[in-house]
């Protein structure tokens, strides 16, 4: 038989599962701990081995700052980008307005909260959207 432990964000009981196959959901976010093993008919046991299993279940949030009254020159706009789980790949902006630039990203690749942007905004132009990614894969 198989025996199934879960730890952490999907924490469960040790189940044992009779012959040699089991499906074990793990569908928590966060960091879940899997300790497994066989024992024979005879009652011999391995060692127990584990398995990592982390998920992220939410994208990342931004915020933005900057002035919201006329400027005589250039406005500086501040994105900040974060992800408590995976942490944040990538923060992307565009302009629309009098300064249409194509969309521009910025890649941080580190775990934890993540990324930041800032740039300048010509008499006109307004921050048109924002798009961010986390480290999650699909």
């Amino acid at each position: 038989h198989l025996t199934v432990t879960l730890t952490g964000a999907g924490a469960a009981p040790a189940t044992v599962y009779a012959g040699s196959l089991a499906t074990v959901h793990v569908a928590a976010a966060g960091e879940t701990t899997v300790t497994y093993f066989a024992t024979d008919r005879a009652g011999n046991a391995e060692a127990p081995k584990t398995l990592t299993v982390r998920i992220d279940l939410a994208g990342p949030t931004t915020t933005a700052s900057g002035p919201s009254d006329w400027q005589a020159d250039r406005a500086v706009i501040s994105l900040a980008a974060s992800d408590d789980l995976s942490g944040v790949a990538s923060l992307s902006y565009a302009l629309s307005g009098a300064e249409n630039t194509p969309p521009v990203s910025t890649s941080s690749g580190c775990a934890g909260a993540g990324a930041g942007a800032a740039g300048a905004l010509a008499d006109g132009s307004s921050l048109a959207s924002r798009e961010k990614g986390n480290m999650v894969e699909s």
